[in-house]
C-alpha cells in the first residue's frame, strides 16, 4: 500500500495528492505479537509443569499439540482462502487456551496406563478411557461456536470466519491427540524403577495435597 501511496503521489499533479486515512497494520502486528508470545509462554509453561509430574519426553510430545493445531488452522486457512486479519487472529488466539486440554489429557491417562506396562493395549486403553470426555469438550466448543458461521447481514460477516478457523485449529489438535501422541508417548513409557528425586517429589506433592487441599 505504501509503495502504491508513492507511485501514484509520484505520477498525479503537484496539486494532487493521495494519503493513507487509516492504517491498522499496528493493530495486526500488535495481535501477531500477542499471538506469537501467548504461544510460547503455553508451550513453557505446558512443559515445565508437566515435566513436574512425567518424564520431560512427555511433556514435549504433549506441548507439540499446540503447533500441530496452529498447522491445521493455517492450513485450512489456505485452502479456504482466508487470511490474516483481526477476527482470524482473535480465533487463534482463543484456540491457544483450548487445544493444549486432549493432550494433556490424553498424555496423562496414557502415563498412569502405562504404568501397568509398555505395551500398545495400555496406550489404547489410555486413550480410550479419557476418548468420551475429549470427544464432549469438543461437539460442546462445536456447538457453542458453529451457529456463528450462519449468522446474517453485517455482523454474521465479520464473525463467520472465527468459528471456522478456531475449530479447525481443535479438529487439527483433535487429530494429532488421538493418532499421533500415543504413538510417540508409549515409546517414553518405561519400565524403569523412578528415580528418588520423582519418588521424593511424588511423596511431598502427595502429602501436600493430603494436608492442604484435601482439608478444602
Amino acid at each position: 500500500v505504501t509503495a502504491l501511496v508513492d507511485a501514484e503521489t509520484a505520477r498525479l499533479p503537484g496539486a494532487i495528492t493521495v494519503e493513507v486515512v487509516q492504517d491498522v497494520t499496528s493493530i495486526i502486528r500488535d495481535r501477531l505479537v500477542m499471538l506469537v508470545q501467548n504461544g510460547v509462554i503455553g508451550l513453557v509453561l505446558v512443559v515445565v509443569v508437566m515435566s513436574m509430574f512425567f518424564r520431560p519426553g512427555f511433556a514435549i510430545w504433549a506441548a507439540m499439540g499446540l503447533p500441530v493445531a496452529f498447522a491445521g488452522a493455517f492450513l485450512w486457512m489456505g485452502l479456504t482462502g482466508l487470511s490474516l486479519n483481526m477476527m482470524t487472529l482473535v480465533a487463534l488466539l482463543m484456540a491457544i487456551g483450548i487445544v493444549m486440554d486432549d493432550s494433556i489429557v490424553i498424555a496423562d491417562s496414557i502415563a498412569v496406563h502405562g504404568a501397568k506396562g509398555a505395551t500398545v493395549e495400555n496406550v489404547a486403553a489410555g486413550v480410550a478411557a479419557v476418548a468420551p470426555g475429549v470427544i464432549s469438550s469438543f461437539l460442546t466448543t462445536l456447538a457453542v461456536f458453529l451457529p456463528l458461521a450462519f449468522l446474517a447481514g453485517e455482523l454474521g460477516a465479520v464473525l463467520e470466519v472465527l468459528p471456522v478457523v478456531l475449530l479447525a485449529a481443535l479438529a487439527a489438535s483433535l487429530i494429532e491427540a488421538f493418532f499421533i501422541l500415543p504413538h510417540h508417548l508409549k515409546g517414553g513409557i518405561k519400565d524403569t524403577a523412578p528415580s528418588r528425586f520423582r519418588i521424593r517429589f511424588d511423596a511431598g506433592f502427595d502429602a501436600l495435597r493430603e494436608r492442604g487441599v484435601g482439608r478444602l
